[in-house]
């Protein structure tokens, strides 16, 4: 027993020293099982390498592969993607309130849908309108982006005067 408890005191430097690397803390898992780390610092940061450039989403949110498309023809897009990660809602519409505008989007309003338990921001620029639908389950966000050109039946009826940006499309 002795010879035990020796052997612990003289190693306890050692397994001191091998608990110095910083280990990322996780705080959840996407539906697709990717890793999710909370956040470095309060509030959301944009992320510059967003696949929409126009829609930045912000830093920790992941891609769900199977739940992103895209299309272009070089003046009309049309892309549905979701991310999931750690934020909380108010969080989240306080990001994209403040974010959105210097991308020239427009507020139309905003929808709490009771029945799937979510959060609608819509909005719209040009030609195009973005609905950003929120939603939190357990401790995990969702966004899911719709960006679709503008319905005929809308009072819009000018031609785009620019070619907008063109989303990236996402694969696993």
């Amino acid at each position: 027993m002795r010879y035990i408890t020796i052997l612990t005191i003289s190693l306890l430097p050692l397994l001191a020293a091998c608990n110095q690397s910083t280990i990322p803390s996780l705080v959840g898992y996407t539906d697709d099982w990717q890793p999710l780390q909370k956040q470095a610092g309060p509030g959301l940061v944009a992320d510059p390498t967003s696949p929409i450039p126009d829609v930045l989403i912000p830093i920790g949110f992941k891609p769900i592969p199977s739940r992103c498309t895209s299309t272009s023809d070089g003046i009309y897009r049309t892309v549905s993607h979701t991310y999931q990660g750690k934020a909380n809602i108010a969080e989240l519409i306080q990001y994209f309130q403040a974010h959105l505008p210097d991308a020239n989007w427009q507020m139309i309003n905003r929808i709490d849908d009771l029945a799937t338990n979510s959060l609608i921001l819509n909005w719209s620029k040009g030609m195009e309108d973005l609905r950003i639908t929120l939603s939190k389950r357990s401790s995990v966000s969702t966004i899911t982006i719709s960006l679709q050109p503008r319905s005929s039946g809308s009072l819009m009826t000018e031609m785009p005067q620019q070619v907008l940006p063109q989303p990236v499309q996402i694969t696993q």
